[in-house]
């Protein structure tokens, strides 16, 4: 089972989580259907971090052994078209088995054997209609230039000072601390890979020269005079 590194320090850090949100998934028991929807809906959505073996509150269920993840993760993979990139780790806390996987925001659009499209809306998978998955499926046709990997770069061509800034800022607007290791908050809003590896969104942010690598990049400001986007004289509105 060497799929499944062993994080059980982190145990020890108080990382498990108390409830499902947006970007984190509880799913106490070795649920196939479930696990699969949700590796659909968080690569549909903003990625996110999946504890498998936990239920709501926080609590190792001990319904979850080493003997039958392989099995479960297997088939539940299986459902998903194409395949949706997982790394996976496993900890013990309290004598039961924990299993983390970690989903990154997916460039192309996934969906189960079953034809359904799920993405992920606060705590739950949500089913999307037939019209929201073509609109989808639109968008993402071109793919994400964003989230792919800064060709060349690594983890050490980020800024540290502008990365504390940033945190600084997050912190202050969120009226918390950031507790979990900053690389693995870089993780789950898709500026940074498992590997180390800057996303191209992770560069343009908080790389230490990004004209280095996207000499052309820059923003665009638009400004509109008054709430229209013709003028008077039936013209732009803008300039």
């Amino acid at each position: 089972m060497n799929r499944y590194r062993d994080d059980g320090d982190q145990t020890r850090r108080g990382e498990l989580k108390s409830s499902s949100s947006q970007l984190l998934a509880l799913i106490p028991e070795a649920d196939v259907d479930q696990l699969a929807e949700t590796l659909v809906a968080f690569a549909n959505a903003d990625g996110g971090t999946i504890y498998l073996g936990v239920a709501e509150g926080g609590v190792p269920t001990g319904e979850v052994f080493p003997e039958e993840i392989e099995v479960t993760v297997q088939q539940a993979e299986l459902r998903c078209r194409p395949p949706v990139r997982v790394e996976w780790g496993q900890w013990e806390a309290g004598g039961s088995f924990v299993f983390v996987g970690q989903v990154q925001r997916s460039p192309v659009l996934h969906v189960l054997d079953d034809g359904r499209v799920l993405v992920r809306t606060g705590d739950q998978n949500h089913l999307l209609s037939d019209p929201q998955i073509q609109r989808m499926a639109a968008s993402r046709s071109v793919g994400d230039y964003e989230v792919e990997p800064a060709v060349g770069m690594s983890r050490v061509d980020l800024d540290d000072e502008v990365l504390r800034e940033f945190v600084q800022v997050w912190e202050e607007r969120q009226g918390r601390q950031l507790t979990r290791p900053l690389d693995d908050f870089l993780m789950e809003m898709g500026w940074l890979l498992p590997d180390g590896q800057p996303t191209v969104a992770g560069f343009l942010l908080f790389g230490k020269n990004p004209s280095t690598f996207l000499p052309r990049c820059g923003v665009t400001f638009i400004r509109f005079e008054g709430n229209q986007l013709r003028g008077p004289d039936g013209g732009a509105s803008y300039g």
